[in-house]
C-alpha cells in the first residue's frame, strides 16, 4: 500500500534526523496516515488492511521510542496498559477508538515477540 511505504519513509526520516521537533512532526504525520488507513480498513473490512495497520503502528512505535528490548515483565505491563485503553474505549462506546487501541495491542505484542527474537539471537 502507498500509505505503508510513506510511513516507512517517514520512519527513516525520523531515525536519521537529529532534531527532536522534526521527529515529533514526522510522528504526527505518521499518526495522521495511520488514521486514514484505519478508516479505509473499517470501510472495506479487510484483514490485509488490518495487518498493514499493525505494521504501520510498529513503524510509528519505532520512530517514537526506538528499538525496545524490555524484559518480559515490562512488556507485560505495556501490553496490559494498552489493553486497558481498549477497555476504556469500550466503556466510552467509542467504536473507532476500540479498533485503534486493538491495533496498538497487536503492535505491542509484535514488538514483544521481536524483542524475544533479538534476545534468542544473542
Amino acid at each position: 500500500m502507498d500509505i505503508l511505504m510513506k510511513l516507512v519513509d517517514l520512519y527513516k526520516q525520523a531515525t536519521t534526523e537529529r532534531s527532536h521537533n522534526y521527529t515529533g512532526a514526522v510522528i504526527k504525520e505518521a499518526i495522521e496516515e495511520i488514521t486514514i488507513l484505519r478508516a479505509l480498513c473499517m470501510e472495506r473490512d479487510s484483514w490485509q488492511g488490518w495487518v498493514t495497520i499493525i505494521k504501520a503502528e510498529r513503524i510509528r512505535q519505532d520512530a517514537k521510542w526506538g528499538e525496545q528490548n524490555h524484559d518480559d515483565h515490562k512488556w507485560n505491563t505495556i501490553l496490559c496498559e494498552e489493553k486497558g485503553e481498549v477497555s476504556k474505549a469500550i466503556l466510552e462506546h467509542d467504536g473507532p477508538g476500540v479498533l485503534k487501541e486493538l491495533s496498538h495491542v497487536a503492535a505491542v505484542a509484535v514488538a514483544w515477540t521481536e524483542a524475544i527474537g533479538r534476545r534468542k539471537a544473542e
